[in-house]
């Protein structure tokens, strides 16, 4: 368990705080998150997942929760040797880039999610449809 540490020290070094909260808490938080997110714990498992963007698709928490990351990846024809969210787990890097996918563009974050101890505990990737901003600077 990762003990509670100040906040601006955990958000400068990428550490796990404490999750304090119910699952009514986090179910609304799944549900109500702009963009989408996607967690894995160092097994490759996703362990949180709010992906509205793809709910049309079939990819719900509540069949992607508890699954290895290459069902998601399957689903959408990704390749999990090239995966930035992989490599934010093996590797602890940090990456920003903006892909295609579905017809539409996503700007996406990867980060590795760090304990106290400096040992990667996890991997998370937040990300935003960006299709809008993308077509009108192709416009200018």
């Amino acid at each position: 368990m990762l003990s509670a540490v100040n906040n601006e020290s955990m958000a400068k070094r990428n550490v796990i705080p404490p999750l304090l909260m119910g699952q009514a808490q986090i179910t609304w938080l799944m549900e109500n998150i702009p963009g989408g997110l996607i967690a894995i714990d160092n097994q490759e498992t996703i362990t949180f997942f709010s992906c509205p963007a793809f709910k049309e698709l079939g990819c719900t928490p509540a069949n992607m929760l508890g699954n290895h990351i290459s069902e998601f990846h399957q689903r959408f024809g990704l390749q999990g040797d090239a995966s930035p969210l992989l490599e934010a787990l093996h590797k602890g890097t940090k990456s920003r880039r903006v892909s295609q996918r579905l017809g539409r563009y996503f700007e996406a974050v990867n980060t590795p999610l760090v304990s106290e101890q400096g040992q990667i505990q996890g991997a998370v990737c937040f990300f935003n449809d960006v299709t809008e901003r993308i077509l009108q600077e192709r416009e200018l």
